[in-house]
């Protein structure tokens, strides 16, 4: 995740359902103060400390309790029933943004109903999702600095390596999820104005 945190101390210390909650947690607080902000900059802040913490919660997290629950080739399975999971979950989320603005709804209304969203995937969290690391296997160790720019060694590993990871780079850059906000703005101010 990109934040200057050990996150895989944290959580090998803690478990991983307090991890699991904050992205859902910051769905339901950020979405809610950007719905009411009349601030760019303040909007800027919020969306990227939104991305950061819900790719410590998403994507990192529930990769660590897909791993306490399964191992080889059923994990490989399991892993890709998540990624799809999540790509439904963006494409989803861009069709009922769109459906929001297009039926005149403002922006603010979109980020009203991702609050809305967040509480209820924060609901679901608290009283579902069981902890998949008992204390009886948390780490003991003591916290290290990680860097997050220590991503940049896959570079010197190989051309393979270096290739795939490049490649994960750019597919998630322009990943509908990071963009689907221009994309819902265009859709509500050109496509709507030309009548499409």
């Amino acid at each position: 995740a990109p934040m200057f945190i050990p996150a895989g101390w944290a959580y090998d210390r803690f478990g991983r359902k307090p991890f699991l909650l904050i992205g859902p947690a910051w769905n339901t607080i950020g979405n809610a103060l950007i719905a009411y902000t009349q601030s760019p900059s303040l909007f800027m802040v919020l969306r990227v400390v939104g991305k950061s913490v819900q790719t410590l919660s998403g994507s990192t997290t529930s990769m660590a309790a897909l791993a306490d629950c399964a191992k080889g080739e059923r994990l490989t399975v399991w892993s890709a029933y998540v990624s799809s999971a999540a790509c439904t979950g963006v494409i989803l989320g861009g069709l009922l943004e769109t459906a929001i603005l297009l039926r005149g709804y403002t922006a603010r209304a979109t980020y009203a109903f991702m609050s809305a969203c967040g509480l209820a995937h924060t609901l679901i969290v608290l009283a579902l999702l069981r902890e998949t690391l008992p204390p009886s296997q948390r780490s003991s160790e003591r916290s290290s600095f990680k860097s997050p720019l220590g991503c940049f060694k896959l570079f010197r590993h190989g051309s393979r390596l270096r290739l795939a990871a490049l490649s994960c780079a750019f597919g998630n850059f322009a990943d509908g999820a990071n963009l689907n906000d221009i994309d819902q703005m265009w859709i509500k101010q050109d496509v709507t104005d030309m009548g499409l």
